[in-house]
């Protein structure tokens, strides 16, 4: 059952009701019976693609210009169903599934996302870091350095 929700929600083409109905279904299993997935390297590593995925699809693709002048807190990009439904994966996977079964497989793709030539999964790999951050602040500690290198270079954006 996982695997076809994971596979709807990933379908672009799908209503975004039918996508997020998907989403939903996932993580109310997850957060109900943790145990089945905690081991399941395989369904954290769909999960966090799955997440990071739909953080990417932003309503203005790759026209940077238009998102800035369309889009603000209360209106947009914050309240845009695929970017709240990514956040939503990775914060809730997370918290159930505890930071040191997650973490380092975000680690993995965070840099693909930092070091990425496109705006859009630059800022998809920021956005992720503050998502998590609840659910793996204690590991943190450890990988500090490893964030702050990947992350300070986008403090000079504008």
């Amino acid at each position: 059952m996982t695997t076809l929700s994971v596979n709807t929600a990933k379908t672009q083409n799908l209503s975004k009701e039918v996508r997020g109905a998907a989403v939903e279904l996932i993580l109310t299993i997850m957060t109900k019976a943790p145990g089945m997935f905690k081991g399941n390297v395989t369904f954290i590593q769909e999960m966090i693609t799955l997440g990071m995925t739909l953080l990417v699809e932003l309503e203005h693709g790759n026209n940077i210009d238009a998102w800035n002048s369309e889009h603000s807190r209360e209106n947009g990009i914050f309240t845009q169903e695929s970017f709240s439904l990514g956040k939503e994966i990775l914060d809730k996977l997370t918290v159930t599934m505890k930071g040191q079964n997650v973490l380092p497989h975000i680690m993995q793709l965070l840099p693909l996302y930092l070091q990425s030539e496109d705006w859009v999964r630059q800022h998809t790999g920021v956005i992720a870091v503050g998502v998590i951050s609840e659910g793996c602040h204690e590991l943190f500690d450890s990988n500090l350095q490893e964030l702050l290198t990947m992350i300070l270079p986008f403090m000079t954006h504008a």
